[in-house]
C-alpha cells in the first residue's frame, strides 16, 4: 500500500490491486443503469472530468469508464446538468479531513474528494475499499429530454 495526501485527506492505496479489480468489471454504473440520465452521462463522460482528476484516477489504478455510480442531481443552470458519482479503489481512508478544503475548481463546477461512505462495491475490490467521489457539470446531449 502507498500513502497519498490530497488536501487534508490521507489515503492508503494499492494501484496494482485496483487495476486487477477493474479488469473484472464489465462496465460502469451508468451502463448498468441505462436510464436517460445515465445515457447522457455516457455521452458526456469524456467531458465530465478535468485533466488533474484523470491523472489522479490513473495514479490510483481506476478505469475512468467504470464509475461505481453516476447520478443526475438536476439542472445546474440553463446550459448544464449537475451529476455526481464515485469510483472505487483498493485502499483505506486514513484521514477524512475536511473535504470542502480539497474541492478542486480546475473545471467550472467540478469537485472531488475521498470517501469511505458508499454502497458495497463488487467483491473483486476485497475488504479494504475507499472511493473518490465527484460532482461535475455537463451539457445535456441525449435526444430524450431530462
Amino acid at each position: 500500500m502507498t500513502n497519498f495526501e490530497l488536501g487534508d485527506q490521507l489515503i492508503s492505496h494499492d494501484t496494482d490491486a485496483t487495476v486487477a479489480a477493474y479488469s473484472e468489471i464489465a462496465n460502469g454504473g451508468a451502463e448498468r443503469c441505462g436510464c436517460a440520465d445515465c445515457r447522457n452521462f455516457i455521452l458526456q463522460r469524456v467531458n465530465a472530468y478535468p485533466q488533474d482528476f484523470l491523472n489522479l484516477l490513473s495514479r490510483l489504478g481506476i478505469d475512468v469508464s467504470k464509475e461505481g455510480e453516476a447520478f443526475h442531481y438536476g439542472p445546474a443552470n440553463d446550459d448544464e446538468q449537475l451529476y455526481g458519482g464515485w469510483f472505487y479503489f483498493v485502499g483505506t481512508l486514513i484521514e477524512a479531513g475536511n473535504r470542502a478544503k480539497i474541492e478542486r475548481a480546475a473545471q467550472s463546477g467540478f469537485r472531488y474528494w475521498f470517501s469511505n461512505n458508499f454502497p458495497r462495491p463488487p467483491g473483486c475490490f476485497g475488504k479494504d475499499v475507499a472511493a473518490v467521489e465527484f460532482v461535475t457539470r455537463i451539457p445535456w446531449e441525449h435526444e430524450q429530454s431530462p
